[in-house]
């Protein structure tokens, strides 16, 4: 009986040494890791809509659309007086290797101003591509109801990357959320109050 006794109770005092370390070194790390995230983050925002001076907090909404409901969290983007002069959103949609997370910058009346691909994991030299300018450079100056071709882009539509439709599709579909939500009435609170005011 000694012979179980004794390890069983070394391994559970390990076990309760370990789990006291982790959570002390989570509470030292969580705050910083939070900062730096909010700091790229806001770097990011800066990059798509550099004439902001302030954004205010992040707001989160879901949203109605073909294929259902979709997650969305926006920021009113303000200049030095405090004016709104646009949005920033961060919306995903599901590509050929898993969720693709896209920031996409739109001004007051719900035109790109900048897209930014967040998180991606898609096919080296395909889908990755998505995160090239070339391909979000096509985004810039459109309204809602972006489709993708395959044979030279109009007004409405951006340029499939070869090989990589999925891809495209999703980052598209991404991007239409945000300017989808760019008009709605989820950009009000909870309590009917004007967020963008």
């Amino acid at each position: 009986m000694k012979k179980i006794v004794k390890p069983a109770i070394a391994l559970t005092a390990i076990c309760l040494v370990c789990v006291v370390a982790l959570a002390i070194t989570n509470s030292l790390t969580k705050p910083k890791i939070t900062a730096l995230s909010e700091a790229q983050r806001t770097s990011a925002m800066l990059e798509l809509l550099p004439a902001a001076s302030s954004f205010d907090g992040a707001a989160e909404r879901t949203i109605e659309t073909d294929g259902g409901t979709a997650p969305i969290t926006f920021f009113c983007a303000r200049d030095a007086k405090g004016e709104l002069i646009g949005y920033v959103f961060i919306t995903s949609a599901a590509g050929y290797g898993g969720d693709i997370s896209v920031m996409t910058a739109a001004d007051t009346g719900a035109k790109v101003l900048g897209v930014k691909i967040l998180e991606i994991s898609e096919t080296p030299g395909l889908g990755m591509r998505a995160q090239e300018a070339g391909f979000l450079g096509q985004f810039i100056g459109k309204l809602a109801g972006i489709s993708v071709t395959k044979d030279g882009a109009d007004t409405k539509q951006i340029q499939a990357i070869t090989g990589a439709t999925i891809t495209s599709n999703a980052v598209t579909q991404a991007v239409n959320n945000a300017l989808q939500a760019a008009g709605d009435e989820f950009l009000l609170a909870d309590d009917g109050a004007d967020l963008t005011g």
